[in-house]
């Protein structure tokens, strides 16, 4: 019952509590607390109740401290949202204060799923170029490099990284012209979703599988074995893995495993550094 109804509840519980936020005039930055909160409370509930892997239970040394101060370091000291809006707004105005094409008399219901396919294509294609390209690599491996997954892996990213990813997303419903409260929704809906993405915890959700890049497709994503990795690159949705043929699911049919365990994550250099700050200057050290 939980592995297929927890992750559908709880989007309808998120997404809909949001939207009753909005309703009220409640500012942005609650909103993000109300959705943080009630995904958390499931994924983490699923973690303890449900759990899919015992060995990926987190450590304080090993998880919690790196991935703790990853989120302190991007969000707070170098302000990675600050910096994602002022990319964003430079590209509006070389656009010529975007180009007023989106549909903005729509119902937000039809806004958002239009607004996430269109912002997971910049997506998509940044992060297939993180793993593909040996210099974008150096810096998307650190996320990569935990061995066990949990609900906090989902904001395990370098700066670099995670700044130009989430500027990917926004930036095409931007240049067309769309409203805030779109761009709101999707930004509330990748942070719902990531939670999910990386927990720990049983899913099994069966056509979902088709539309959302769920765990049970994004733990082949963190495979060791790289030709295995290098599939599932949909951050939210899988639909364009599945128009550019990387969709990889062979539970149900949809690749071959070769072998590989579904549970055998991270990267093959084993000697990569545990240390937050050490993995920030990483990328930049020959």
């Amino acid at each position: 019952m939980w592995a297929k109804l927890g992750y559908p509840v709880c989007m309808v519980c998120a997404m809909s509590g949001a939207w009753l936020a909005v309703d009220a005039g409640i500012n942005p930055l609650a909103i993000f607390g109300i959705v943080s909160a009630i995904s958390l409370l499931f994924v983490i509930s699923g973690e303890v109740l449900q759990r899919f892997n015992n060995d990926w239970r987190p450590t304080l040394k090993e998880n919690y401290y790196p991935d703790g101060v990853t989120v302190i370091i991007n969000n707070f000291l170098l302000q990675s949202p600050a910096i994602q809006l002022l990319i964003s707004a430079a590209a509006i105005s070389l656009a010529g204060d975007g180009l007023q094409v989106w549909p903005n008399e729509w119902s937000l219901w039809l806004q958002v799923p239009l607004a996430l396919i269109l912002g997971e294509f910049g997506a998509y294609w940044w992060h297939r170029a993180s793993h593909e390209l040996p210099l974008l690599w150096r810096f998307h491996k650190i996320h990569h490099s935990p061995t066990r997954l949990y609900w906090l892996n989902a904001t395990k990213f370098h700066y670099v990284d995670v700044t130009i990813l989430q500027s990917c997303t926004v930036l095409p419903v931007l240049i067309l012209g769309a409203n805030e409260t779109t761009v709101l929704f999707i930004t509330l809906f990748s942070i719902f979703h990531g939670y999910w993405q990386h927990g720990n915890t049983k899913q099994n959700l069966g056509p979902l599988n088709y539309i959302f890049s769920n765990a049970q497709l994004h733990r082949w994503h963190h495979n060791q074995t790289i030709a295995i990795a290098n599939h599932n690159y949909g951050s939210n949705l899988i639909i364009w893995d599945w128009l550019f043929g990387t969709y990889f699911w062979p539970e149900g049919g949809f690749g071959d495993a070769q072998g590989a365990q579904l549970r055998h994550i991270g990267i093959e250099e084993h000697d990569y550094p545990v240390d937050p700050f050490r993995q920030f200057v990483q990328p930049f050290i020959k």
